[in-house]
């Protein structure tokens, strides 16, 4: 068995190692699409919500026209943003005021009563299905959570036990070439990243595509032309995550690197204290350690740096999409052509996309 090679930089997607890893879900497929199944109920429940509040906003709350129609018992509010036509002239309302034959007078106080109760249901109507969506929302994150974590535990469970057996059959040459703490970070550690593989990794990535191409089809379905500047920035976004994923990878593996070094210097240091007392040694083991932790502490800053820069950009993208959708939004708005309800929703669907 040859040495562990941890400075080599494998490939993003590694079809044997998906394969390898695939046995350990034996028998635990259904949970797995259940959990698909919960995050995807999730990931719609939550995108319409935006759309209800603009609904809310433009419909009831400032409603720009609202209708009258007469009934047996005078007038009752129709649903609908078009026109009742009552032979001979249409009756509409206009805010406060009644327009008949295009001739506006203020509503009597039955009329104004009447035109506010109707809003007024309309709200709590969709603000009750509002939260019910909220609570669906919950329920299915709660669920899927609680679904992937069982299967990340168990994948977990599997994978320790063979790599245990398997490092009990290894010959002793092999264990004189790796360091006794290589092999433990690579089974504490190491399996950990893959513990969240399964329970944040694969959730993340899922959950965020749906969020993005969901929430880009329901700002097209609002509107074209304000979808079109607000996502002006996506290029540079995609370009910018392409190399910070690149270059995340590089350190992240030059952290596991000089992380599992110090892991091995502590441990043969604990393990021969005795000789290196004996020999008077504890100078030069002290002076190692302190080199093997600087350079953690080297590549572990490294790191740091680039989220440093990664995350404040991605900000600086977020403010400058939010601004795109405040300024043709409101520009749009004044103009008639687009709604308030309709600028609020795309500065929630703008916040989704860069969360």
């Amino acid at each position: 068995m040859k040495q562990f090679d941890e400075t080599k930089l494998e490939k993003f997607y590694d079809s044997k190692l998906v394969k390898k890893l695939s046995r350990y879900t034996k028998g635990l497929w259904m949970i797995l699409f259940f959990s698909a199944l919960m995050l995807l109920a999730g990931t719609l429940f939550d995108l319409v919500q935006p759309r209800i509040i603009s609904t809310i906003i433009d419909d009831y709350l400032v409603p720009k026209v609202s209708y009258l129609e007469e009934g047996p018992k005078g007038f009752a509010l129709e649903e609908g943003n078009f026109s009742i036509v009552k032979e001979p002239s249409p009756i509409v309302i206009r805010k406060d005021r009644l327009e008949i034959d295009g001739i506006e007078r203020p509503l009597t106080e039955i009329e104004n009563k009447a035109y506010k109760d109707h809003r007024f249901k309309k709200i709590t109507t969709l603000t009750l299905f509002l939260l019910g969506l909220s609570i669906l929302t919950f329920v299915s994150a709660m669920v899927e959570q609680i679904a992937l974590n069982y299967v990340g535990q168990r994948v977990i469970q599997r994978i320790r036990s063979d790599l245990f057996a398997k490092l009990e059959r290894l010959s002793l040459s092999f264990h004189e070439k790796n360091p006794v703490g290589r092999l433990v970070t690579r089974m504490t550690n190491d399996l950990g990243n893959i513990n969240e593989l399964y329970t944040d990794v694969v959730v993340t990535v899922l959950s965020d595509v749906a969020i993005i191409f969901g929430s880009i089809f329901m700002m097209f379905s609002m509107n074209v032309k304000l979808s079109l500047l607000t996502l002006s920035v996506v290029p540079i976004l995609v370009i910018v995550t392409i190399i910070f994923q690149k270059k995340v990878r590089i350190a992240y593996r030059i952290v596991r690197v000089k992380l599992a070094k110090i892991n091995s210097t502590l441990n043969e240091n604990l393990t021969g204290m005795k000789t290196i007392q004996i020999f008077n040694q504890e100078k030069k083991f002290i002076d190692n350690f302190a080199e093997n932790n600087e350079e953690y502490y080297v590549a572990s800053k490294g790191e740091l740096q680039i989220y440093a820069i990664f995350r404040p950009f991605m900000n600086l993208l977020y403010y400058t999409s939010l601004i795109l959708v405040i300024f043709f939004g409101g520009k749009f708005a004044m103009a008639g052509t687009v709604e308030v309800g309709v600028v609020i929703a795309f500065t929630i669907y703008v916040q989704k996309l860069f969360r």
